[in-house]
């Protein structure tokens, strides 16, 4: 979790970055992350899918203050998703 300024004078923010390990599979050559948070008053948001990323780490940006859920699928280069890590 960070903190961050806008540009767009909004002020500060939070943003969650995640991270993970690549996969030893030699043909993974994309990553899908989804997230959903959940609110201390028992709420559970629907999915979020973030664009496709060639990196093992992406942020979501404007984060609240929940718990998350967050789900990451590796892509081979024929475009088949892995099971969720």
């Amino acid at each position: 979790e960070e903190l961050y300024v806008t540009r767009s004078g909004d002020g500060v923010k939070t943003k969650a970055v995640v991270s993970w390990l690549p996969s030893p599979d030699a043909f993974v050559t994309q990553y899908e992350l989804e997230y959903r948070y959940v609110l201390t008053t028992g709420f559970i948001s629907e999915w979020f899918v973030l664009p496709r990323t060639t990196d093992t780490y992406l942020e979501i940006e404007d984060a609240i203050p929940a718990a998350y859920q967050i789900r990451v699928y590796a892509i081979n280069k024929f475009g088949v998703y892995s099971v969720p890590s």
